[in-house]
């Protein structure tokens, strides 16, 4: 996973765009090699759901739940990140 900082979205973007053949490649070399697992809709919705319930439990409003599990933008290869 990239763990790059941006000052802005627009700078994130821009590294995104210029950088999209190594990700493309490198996530495909992490599907074939088993590392990373491409989910079936029902499998990633069901792991949505599960992060929604307990973001949820911890924030008062739908909103901020849904910012907790769709993150901020950075690339995942699996899944929704997991609510601490």
């Amino acid at each position: 996973m990239i763990d790059k900082k941006f000052e802005s979205e627009a700078e994130e973007a821009e590294w995104w765009y210029e950088n999209r053949e190594m990700i493309s490649r490198d996530f495909a070399e992490a599907v074939q090699s088993g590392e990373a697992k491409i989910l079936t809709k029902a499998e990633s919705n069901n792991k949505l759901d599960k992060c929604l319930r307990r973001a949820y439990s911890k924030v008062d409003d739908q909103v901020h739940a849904r910012a907790v599990c769709f993150g901020s933008g950075k690339a995942m290869v699996e899944g929704i990140p997991h609510v601490e």
